[in-house]
């Protein structure tokens, strides 16, 4: 082996060895998956506590449910320890029966966990859950990339629920799309509220279409119908982000929080509490049906917020009934400032001061609205420049500096958990890193010999360091243990090659 080649193989090895430099991994929550089937094995009926990890899990908590006969699960929590993926099957929905059985009668805490990718081409009821009864309750739960498409004969619709009769949804939220081709109740959360049911904290940023040639549907960005109202009945602290389009001929009422409460028999209606619609792209083929948030019979609206503009469409409609024909009409004399005002910009500190009152529900959010305190973890921070200042590192070649574990260092301490309430600090991370790039000092060659020829000495393929060389701060590179085994193996080797007699 002669020279030139010896010093192409030992620079290689270096060279490769020096180029391992640590790259932190932006480690996501792990997420499960379902295969179709149900698992039903984790429930016993012995107990009132249960947990559930798996989307198979889930399924079998709708067969449960829906079995005959039918477990309603009153007096029982079942907690979500995972988010999961239900995406690529046909999703039935827990509770397919009615207000008098067969509905969800438990309580379904997600501890902020989220259901990926709702699918809901052919079923029979839609929503994660259809019906949730007075004594059921879902909490901290997320109905996120749902894909519905629904032609059948379904009263109502919505992707987290279809229909609650007097049940609890608090701190929940949905995403997505949802296509009817039918008559229905329709809303981005829930599709209709019954009896003393309360939302609260929830919301929805879901795209609804409805195509339909009657009249008899209503449409909400949250909640599409309430109806048999009790003292009780409450919307609070709500928000619709996404967008209506009623394309079909039936000039559906649309509401951006609630499509409409009908009550007919002297009910007190639902409260609206604390509500506001950033959506703008609200569409009725009888654009006179829209409203920002919604109709209602009796019930009051308070501290809820809309977009100024267009500045002509309603607010509320407060209904006058004709009990005899049960028919209703919009009361001229109703004066919707009572009911909140209108906003030019949803992002301000002014706003956001006003929307919670001294207290501390919202928080500034990163879409140009306030958003729930809960719900900051599910809006992570951008780590883009992070990325960034970690891609010119790793084009960067360790060994060519003494004092490469300061940007090591950086790159190691980047917490990839934040959110976007956080975003300075992630900028800041990143900045850490280039600054530590910017304060990188080169490092002087190694020594490194080559086998002396037959009586010569030996040679440098680098020139050796005399005793004073330094870089400026006085200390020396010292050569990755790793990189020197693999050196004197190769020196080794060569060496046992040059000076080997046949």
């Amino acid at each position: 082996m002669n020279r030139a080649a010896f010093a192409a193989i030992l620079i290689a090895a270096i060279t490769a060895l020096s180029m391992m430099v640590s790259m932190p991994s932006m480690e996501a929550e792990v997420t499960d998956t379902w295969d179709g089937t149900a698992d039903i094995s984790w429930y016993d009926g012995m107990k009132t506590e249960y947990h559930i990890d798996t989307a198979e899990k889930l399924a079998g908590l709708a067969q449960i449910v829906n079995g005959d006969p039918a477990e309603e699960l009153e007096g029982i929590t079942v907690y979500l320890d995972a988010d999961l993926d239900i995406s690529g099957h046909e999703w039935d929905a827990i509770g397919q029966g009615n207000n008098a059985s067969g509905f969800f009668g438990g309580i379904f805490d997600g501890q902020g966990h989220e259901v990926r990718g709702l699918t809901q081409h052919e079923a029979e009821s839609i929503g994660l859950f259809s019906v949730i009864g007075m004594s059921g309750a879902v909490r901290n739960l997320g109905v996120t990339e749902a894909d519905i498409d629904y032609t059948g004969n379904r009263l109502d619709a919505g992707i987290l629920a279809s229909w609650v009769d007097g049940g609890v949804i608090e701190d929940c939220y949905s995403t997505g799309s949802m296509y009817i081709g039918m008559n229905m109740l329709i809303g981005g959360l829930i599709g209709q509220c019954t009896a003393g049911a309360r939302v609260i904290g929830c919301y929805s940023s879901a795209d609804v279409t409805v195509n339909t040639p009657g009249e008899d549907m209503t449409v909400g960005g949250v909640i599409g119908q309430w109806e048999n109202s009790t003292d009780a009945s409450l919307i609070k602290d709500c928000y619709f982000s996404g967008s209506i389009h009623e394309i079909g001929a039936g000039g559906a009422a649309v509401g951006g929080i609630l499509g409409a409460n009908f009550d007919f028999s002297g009910q007190p209606g639902v409260d609206i509490e604390g509500c506001f619609v950033t959506a703008t792209d609200l569409v009725s083929s009888n654009m006179d049906n829209i409203l920002w948030i919604g109709a209602l019979v009796d019930g009051n609206v308070s501290n809820c917020y809309w977009p100024s503009e267009p500045e002509e469409r309603m607010t509320v409609v407060k209904m006058v009934v004709d009990w005899d024909a049960g028919t209703a009409s919009a009361d001229p004399d109703f004066d919707q400032s009572t009911c909140g005002s209108a906003v030019t910009d949803f992002s301000t500190d002014e706003f956001l001061q006003t929307l919670n009152g001294g207290g501390d529900t919202w928080i500034a959010g990163p879409d140009g609205h306030p958003i729930h305190s809960w719900d900051a973890v599910n809006h992570p921070a951008d780590y883009s420049e992070v990325e960034e200042a970690v891609a010119i590192a790793g084009g960067m070649d360790s060994s060519d500096y003494s004092n490469w574990e300061t940007v090591q260092s950086a790159i190691d301490a980047v917490d990839y958990g934040l959110t976007f309430d956080r975003q300075a600090e992630v900028d800041a991370m990143a900045q850490v890193i280039l600054d530590s790039i910017d304060g990188l000092e080169h490092a002087l060659p190694p020594f490194i010999p080559f086998p002396p020829e037959q009586g010569g000495d030996p040679v440098e393929v680098y020139p050796s360091q005399d005793s004073d060389s330094s870089d400026e701060d006085g200390s020396m590179k010292v050569v990755a243990v790793a990189a020197a085994a693999v050196i004197a193996a190769i020196l080794a080797i060569v060496l046992a090659s040059t000076y080997r007699h046949d």
